[in-house]
C-alpha cells in the first residue's frame, strides 16, 4: 500500500511537472516570442521601406510615373511577406501602387505621416491576418511618402506549428508516463530509476525546445 502511494505521488508530480513546463513554453511562445518576432520584423521592414523611399526620390521629382510604378510593383514582388506598396505625392495623391488597376482608397486615411515623423506604423486586421502598414517619408516628407504593407502570416503560421509540436510532445509524454505506471502496476521491472530517467528525458526535451525557440 505504501509503495502504491509513493508511485502515485511520483506519477502526480511528474504529470504536473510536464504540464507546467508545456503550458509555460506555449504561453511564452504565443506572447513574448510572437511579439518579439513581429517587433523584429517591423524594425527590419522600416529599414527596407526607407531604402525603397530613397530610390523613389528622383522618379517622383521628375514625375516619371512608369519608374514609380515599376519600383512599387517590384518592391512587393521581391518579398513574399509584402502585401502591397503605394506612393503618395506631397498633396497625398497616390501616384504609384502595386494593387493593379484598382487602388483601395480607404488606405489613404489609415496611416498618414504627420510633421517630421521618421516613420509611422499602424496594425491592420484583415481576412488575411494582421498587416503592418509602414509609412516612411520620401525626402523628409517634402515630396511624398512610401507605404509598405507587411503581413505577419508567416510568423503566425510558424507560432501555430511550434505550438502544435509542443502539444504533441506533451501528449506523448503524458501517454508514456501513464503507460509506464500501468507497467509498474503489473509488477514489471522496478520503477524508481526507470521513471526518474524518463522524467529527466522529458525535462531535457522541453529545455532543448525552449533554447531552440529562444535563439
Amino acid at each position: 500500500m505504501n509503495g502504491f502511494s509513493i508511485r502515485n505521488k511520483i506519477l502526480t508530480v511528474s504529470l504536473g511537472l510536464i504540464l507546467l513546463l508545456g503550458i509555460t513554453v506555449i504561453v511564452f511562445i504565443r506572447t513574448e516570442l510572437s511579439d518579439w518576432l513581429i517587433a523584429d520584423m517591423q524594425d527590419h521592414s522600416i529599414e527596407l521601406a526607407s531604402h525603397y523611399a530613397e530610390t523613389l526620390v528622383t522618379p517622383l521629382l521628375t514625375e516619371d510615373f512608369f519608374s514609380l510604378n515599376s519600383l512599387a510593383i517590384n518592391a512587393a514582388k521581391e518579398h513574399s511577406e509584402v502585401e502591397y506598396t503605394f506612393v503618395t505625392d506631397f498633396d497625398g495623391n497616390v501616384v504609384a501602387h502595386s494593387f493593379g488597376s484598382l487602388f483601395p482608397t480607404d488606405l489613404l486615411d489609415v496611416n498618414p505621416l504627420e510633421g517630421e515623423d521618421a516613420y509611422s506604423v499602424v496594425v491592420l486586421k484583415t481576412e488575411k491576418g494582421r498587416i503592418l502598414d509602414i509609412a516612411v517619408p520620401i525626402l523628409s516628407s517634402e515630396i511624398g511618402a512610401f507605404h509598405f504593407g507587411i503581413s505577419t502570416w508567416h510568423i503566425e503560421d510558424e507560432i501555430e506549428r511550434v505550438t502544435r509540436y509542443i502539444i504533441l510532445i506533451l501528449f506523448l509524454g503524458i501517454l508514456q508516463l501513464v503507460g509506464m505506471d500501468l507497467c509498474l502496476t503489473l509488477k514489471l521491472p522496478s520503477y524508481p530509476s526507470f521513471l526518474l530517467e524518463f522524467v529527466i528525458y522529458i525535462i531535457t526535451e522541453f529545455v532543448s525546445l525552449c533554447y531552440f525557440v529562444y535563439i
